[in-house]
């Protein structure tokens, strides 16, 4: 590889789990230089790789996983179950759902699990690093607001140039308190306005179609209205 595919893989990976890319730092130049080795220092102490300050093929391995947003595996998660056909056999209960649950509460039970699908996908992309134990409560939509408005739990609002894999979440009555949540299935640039089309989402425990609130029995992809959004909120760990 060039040094400059490879900066830029450091870069993006680097960014992802939370380093800061140093002044001076430019992936576009085709040389290494003191930035660029000091910056991948950091990434192999941080990885628990040896630290040389120049990356291996199983390092721009490593990078390439890291670099891929949360978000986005998550959303590919969830449009998997999609596309295998996860829905309920009895009340908010199946032998998957029953094993997502357990997955992310260590229990079972007949209660709604929409918030249940969306932290099942994050939990199963962040190798079960994510969400913490008692960090919030992850099965109750109004708590995921809570914690995103307190910038809790690797949770924080986000107002424009929404990201595929962002969580977005509804109020049906205009309350003011999310009622159910799902992702953002593509980007949505620029500044989040109600006004604006349609926002293409995936969820759990929904219907097949477009109209009506989020009851339902499978996880379904859906074109939301603007309007029932009270926010969109991104993972970062």
């Amino acid at each position: 590889m060039s040094f400059v595919s490879d900066k830029k893989l450091l870069r993006n990976a680097a960014r992802e789990i939370g380093l800061t890319v140093p002044r001076g730092f430019r992936w576009a130049v085709p040389s290494w230089g003191a930035p660029a080795r000091k910056l991948m220092s950091e990434y192999q102490r941080v990885r628990h790789f040896p630290v040389t300050g120049y990356p291996t093929p199983a390092q721009r391995k490593d990078m390439r996983i890291a670099a891929t947003p949360l978000r986005h595996v998550a959303l590919q998660i969830m449009l998997k179950m999609e596309a295998s056909g996860v829905h309920e056999t009895s009340m908010n209960r199946s032998p998957f759902i029953d094993h997502m649950k357990e997955y992310v509460n260590g229990y079972t039970d007949n209660q709604p699990w929409c918030a249940d699908a969306v932290t099942y996908c994050f939990k199963k992309a962040s190798g079960a690093v994510w969400p913490k134990n008692g960090c919030f409560n992850h099965r109750y939509c109004p708590s995921w607001l809570e914690a995103a408005r307190n910038n809790k739990c690797g949770l924080v609002t986000k107002t424009r140039n929404i990201d595929k894999g962002d969580v977005v979440l509804f109020d049906w009555d205009n309350d003011g308190v999310a009622d159910h949540v799902g992702l953002v299935r593509a980007k949505l640039p620029g500044l989040f306005r109600v006004t604006a089309g349609p926002i293409p989402t995936v969820e759990g425990n929904t219907g097949i179609t477009d109209s009506g609130l989020g009851f339902g029995d499978g996880v379904k992809s859906k074109w939301r209205t603007r309007n029932s959004v009270i926010a969109f909120v991104r993972v970062n760990i």
